[in-house]
């Protein structure tokens, strides 16, 4: 499998805004070698640092301290 089959499939387990915080806007596909890593690496601290809670706001679950139902951060 490669690298950007693996960020895809790691993206799959973090909300979208983290995906994308830890692409750093910048879609895999078009990545360099060097930055695909250091995404790849970011994205897997991501899923073992996921914590589950509820949203103080719309008392959904939230991951990482975001909402994903109504996108409160914090």
């Amino acid at each position: 499998m490669d690298i950007i089959n693996m960020i895809y499939e790691l993206s799959e387990q973090v909300p979208y805004s983290t995906f994308v915080e830890c692409c750093e806007g910048v879609a895999p596909a078009a990545m360099s070698a060097e930055q695909a890593e250091a995404t790849l690496k970011r994205l897997h601290e991501a899923t073992l640092i996921r914590t589950v809670d509820t949203c103080g706001v719309c008392g959904e679950r939230r991951y990482n301290r975001y909402c994903v139902e109504c996108g409160t951060r914090g």
